[in-house]
């Protein structure tokens, strides 16, 4: 990913539930 992990954190609420949920999983791979 080009965006830092913590820059998706705090946009994960602003994306939504089933995008936040996609990012959480990014963060294992």
């Amino acid at each position: 990913l080009t965006v830092p992990i913590q820059a998706l954190d705090q946009m994960r609420p602003l994306l939504g539930v089933k995008f936040g949920v996609m990012i959480s999983i990014a963060k294992y791979y």
